[in-house]
């Protein structure tokens, strides 16, 4: 089980990830006891979780695999969650 979640966009394409937030959160039980961040922007989540990430811990990315793309709107835009972590430990 993970002490922190980031959820975020995994080609919503015409959907509103606002409103799949909101589903999301009230789903959750009102004790739970973990960090959550609603990211909706993938790139920005990725960051995130690299930011507060400390030694020892693991990032699980799921949802993308091997696309190279995000489909938001019915526009399909270039991404790769490899290529943000490889970029994001680059320029640090």
């Amino acid at each position: 089980m993970s002490d922190i979640s980031i959820p975020t966009a995994d080609n919503p394409r015409n959907e509103n990830i606002e409103r799949i937030f909101e589903d999301m959160r009230a789903g959750l039980p009102e004790n739970l006891n973990k960090e959550i961040y609603f990211i909706p922007d993938r790139r920005e989540a990725i960051q995130k979780a690299c930011t507060i990430a400390t030694s020892g811990d693991y990032i699980v990315l799921t949802g993308k695999g091997h696309e190279k793309y995000q489909i938001i709107q019915g526009v399909k835009h270039s991404f790769s969650d490899l290529e943000e972590l490889q970029k994001y430990f680059t320029e640090r």
